[in-house]
């Protein structure tokens, strides 16, 4: 019995000791070697192989200098020269970067487009799209367009200039959705920029200047988002869309429109649903600053507009576009009228309109005019036709130099209209209704050089009070 106690113990202690040595070798040695003396990392080559453009690597053909024909990552290894009657890169496949390195793709006489982006069509989402990306170089002096991108792709553009070309910058056919960042389009022979029916473009920091056509031509349907981007010095207008069975969506922010020979922006289209224009500025024209004509209703929204010093007036929206301006917007010192309103419907809450070679303000039917200030206008300050509402606005010095009578503070054709609590001062008549059929109350009224008040009969007014208070009418009219 004692003999088989003292091997069961003899047993349990082996055990242990063999558990020891099991858990030690599961461990790993305790004194592990040191690191690798080689490397083990990628280079950037071989974590995303490049391709250089070349004869070897892509070739051309009768129609180009250099032609991509497979998905992939290029660049330049230098200077391109172009060729009589050939492009100068063609990109005949889906999914290719281009990146010119800093380097310059130049064309000489009668050579096509700089860069030729073919169509591809792939099957992405239901929709046949295929993506090129294009960045940091120079594309110019090519015979044709800078670079010709026809439909059906997503083309990505970041830091290359087009210039002197004898076509576009860039001409996009239909159905071409563009993003372009810090790109410029400088002294092409034709547009900036053309973009075809149903082209989707995005642009951010860039500008489209002294180019023969318009900084932006817009030939259809499209959607137009621009941030930080100017249109300067161009022989047509700064941005034209100019297609009347278009629709076009987008919005405007951080924009100059200045020293074209056109007007700034021009519109005829069938509706814009909406396009929005937030800190956007239309100076130095040699039309109006922004035209806008459109044949289904249609919405301008403004903040922080300005139209100053252009040749013609302001800003001239059409019949069926309907405006809401707010923020500080100001129409000053234009060879025309500040802004003309002539739709259904128009907001302008503290507009300013200073110095104009014609009518402060006109607004043709349904419009709300508040807290404006109109001052120094050669014609009108305000000039409404019907049914509209002018509250709360100060008209000064209008009407005074233009040489005309009938100019007004505040001028009514029409009826149906609201005139209350404005103040008009120093014009040539103070408030001046030709029609009846409106409510004027609780203006106030001096200085004006032939009349304070003109107000035919037939409309509602408050009494008019000079002198001593003896009325203690709410609606009474000031004059004094």
């Amino acid at each position: 019995m004692q003999e088989s106690v003292e091997k069961c113990e003899i047993l349990g202690v082996g055990l242990f000791i063999l558990g020891l040595m099991i858990e030690m070798v599961s461990a790993g040695d305790l004194n592990p070697p040191g690191p690798p003396t080689s490397g083990t990392m990628k280079t950037i080559d071989q974590a995303s192989p490049r391709i250089a453009i070349s004869y070897a690597t892509t070739p051309g053909d009768e129609n180009s200098i250099y032609k991509i024909s497979q998905p992939g990552s290029y660049y330049l290894t230098g200077n391109i020269t172009g060729r009589l009657n050939k492009h100068g890169i063609v990109i005949d496949a889906e999914d290719v970067c281009l990146d010119l390195c800093g380097f310059a793709i130049s064309g000489v006489p009668n050579s096509m487009s700089g860069v030729k982006v073919k169509d591809v069509s792939s099957p992405l989402l239901n929709e046949d799209v295929s993506f090129v990306s294009i960045k940091n170089g120079t594309i110019r002096a090519f015979g044709e367009n800078g670079i010709h991108i026809c439909g059906d792709r997503y083309v990505h553009i970041e830091e290359v200039s087009f210039a002197y070309n004898g076509g576009n910058g860039l001409q996009a056919e239909p159905n071409s959705c563009i993003h372009l960042e810090n790109v410029s389009f400088v002294h092409n022979t034709g547009h900036g920029i053309l973009l075809g029916v149903c082209t989707n473009l995005d642009a951010y920091s860039g500008y489209a200047s002294h180019n023969g056509g318009d900084g932006m031509h817009v030939c259809g349907d499209a959607y137009i988002h621009t941030e930080e981007v100017s249109f300067s010095h161009n022989g047509g207008h700064g941005m034209q869309m100019n297609a009347p069975a278009a629709k076009i969506h987008g919005h405007l922010e951080d924009v100059s429109f200045t020293y074209n020979v056109g007007d700034g922006l021009y519109i005829n289209v069938n509706s814009c649903d909406p396009l929005p224009l937030e800190e956007v500025s239309f100076n130095h024209n040699g039309g109006r600053g922004l035209y806008v004509n459109t044949t289904q209703a249609s919405e301008i929204p403004m903040e922080q507009v300005s139209f100053t010093r252009n040749s013609s007036h302001g800003a001239v929206l059409g019949m069926m576009t309907n405006v809401d301006a707010y923020g500080t917007c100001i129409s000053n010192s234009n060879g025309g009228s500040g802004i003309i309103l002539d739709g259904w419907w128009g907001i302008c809450h503290a507009w300013t309109s200073i110095g104009n070679n014609g009518t402060g303000i006109q607004v043709g039917s349904g419009g709300t005019l508040k807290n404006c200030m109109v001052c120094g206008n050669t014609g009108d300050g305000i000039l409404v036709a019907s049914n509209c509402s002018v509250t709360n606005c100060t008209c000064k010095n209008n009407g005074t130099t233009g040489g005309v009578d009938i100019c007004a503070g505040i001028h009514v054709t029409g009826s149906g209209n609201r005139i209350e609590g404005n103040h008009v001062i120093g014009n040539n008549i103070g408030i001046n209704i030709e029609t009846g059929g409106n409510l004027i109350i609780k203006n106030s009224a001096t200085g004006n050089t032939t009349a304070n008040y003109d107000i035919a009969g037939g409309n509602t007014q408050g009494p008019t009070v000079g002198g001593y208070i003896s009325s203690d009418n709410p609606h009474a009219n000031y004059d004094f």
